[in-house]
């Protein structure tokens, strides 16, 4: 909620917050595809903090699998190539910008989309943490990741100016209880001249998408042959 459209009066109109987003808008999502599924095993695939939304939300339990994809820590010293740029972020554009313009204007500014004011102050501060979230006293972050159990698999790439590998582990390392498996490629490795943070989903990217839609299809009869 608050970005459906994208345009800068939703985002300004609206009350939510990121907490909102992971513990009510994911689990909706997760929540509607069960309903749908008429019993069949539900995955979730997640970019970015879409992946990341699979351990804060509370209907992670109902998922046979996850692939998350670019996923990782916000934290700016865990990200070396993006680390001055999330630290300029957090600490300035985030909370004077929204402050101003009562949300924030990213759009505008070509950085993460416009933007409600609760998310990006909420957002912002999670950037000043080595533990991100997982270091916010108000929600139980550690406890939810631990509820994951499905297995996850973590595909990121070494041209990934956004989020770069020590972000991507730390954040995985927190599935205390899942079964996580790793996937860090460079794009040569794959024939592709580049990938970057959106390159997967992208037209030209098919050659990757064959070996994780065989992951998630393994997953998919294990779960249903054990049902």
């Amino acid at each position: 909620r608050g970005i459906e459209t994208g345009r800068a009066r939703e985002a300004k109109a609206s009350a939510t917050d990121m907490e909102t987003w992971l513990r009510v808008d994911v689990s909706a999502a997760i929540d509607e595809a069960v309903r749908r599924s008429g019993g069949k095993p539900v995955h979730l695939i997640g970019h970015s903090l879409g992946g990341m939304a699979l351990g804060a939300t509370p209907s992670a339990h109902k998922l046979a699998s996850a692939m998350t994809v670019a996923s990782g820590n916000g934290y700016p010293g865990l990200n070396p190539k993006s680390g001055k740029a999330l630290w300029f972020l957090g600490r300035v554009a985030m909370p004077l910008y929204t402050r101003v313009f009562g949300y924030f204007p990213g759009g505008a500014l070509r950085k993460v989309g416009n933007l409600p004011r609760g998310v990006a102050l909420q957002w912002s501060y999670w950037l000043r943490f080595r533990d991100y979230w997982f270091a916010d006293p108000a929600y139980d972050m550690s406890a939810r990741f631990a509820s994951v159990r499905c297995p996850v698999l973590s595909l990121s790439f070494t041209d990934d100016s956004a989020l770069q590998r020590p972000a991507i582990d730390d954040l995985h390392a927190r599935y205390a209880n899942a079964p996580v498996q790793r996937a860090h490629l460079a794009p040569a490795d794959v024939g592709l001249p580049h990938v970057g943070h959106f390159g997967f989903f992208k037209r030209g990217s098919e050659r990757l998408w064959a070996g994780a839609l065989a992951w998630v299809a393994d997953r998919h009869n294990a779960f249903a042959g054990g049902a």
